[in-house]
């Protein structure tokens, strides 16, 4: 039924961003890009206290629309640096991973200066008293 309608964040399914995740990692399983996505969606979202509508968990199947919307580039870039420091793979390589954390790491910093400063205007907000 469309009356009431009750809120549901929007999601993209996992393999919505493998495309900006496996060119960096050739051959990488897809199992292994999922687990390192929500690995970095967790931590992106926890670091950064970005609040998205559903919030990642280890066990998703999806992610919620804002991290895809906003945040791709930082989240992507997280999975990518994890997936890099998987020991003894084709896609290994610790060194190039620390570029990918360096980009993970900015967007976090990114979301949390804008989330602290949506904090801090709700404080700002002046309420209306009667006048006696």
């Amino acid at each position: 039924t469309l009356w009431p309608f009750s809120y549901q964040a929007l999601m993209k399914p996992l393999s919505d961003f493998f495309p900006h995740i496996l060119p960096h990692l050739p051959g990488c399983s897809e199992p292994l890009v999922a687990q390192v996505l929500l690995e970095s969606a967790v931590y992106f979202c926890t670091m950064s206290e970005t609040a998205v509508g559903t919030q990642p968990t280890l066990t998703a199947t999806e992610l919620d629309d804002a991290l895809f919307d906003k945040w791709l580039e930082y989240v992507a870039a997280g999975a990518v640096a994890r997936a890099m420091m998987v020991p003894s793979q084709p896609f290994s390589d610790p060194t190039r991973a620390q570029f990918f954390f360096a980009r993970s790491y900015a967007g976090v910093a990114l979301a949390r200066r804008l989330a602290l400063a949506d904090a801090s205007l709700g404080s700002l907000r002046v309420q209306s008293r009667p006048f006696f």
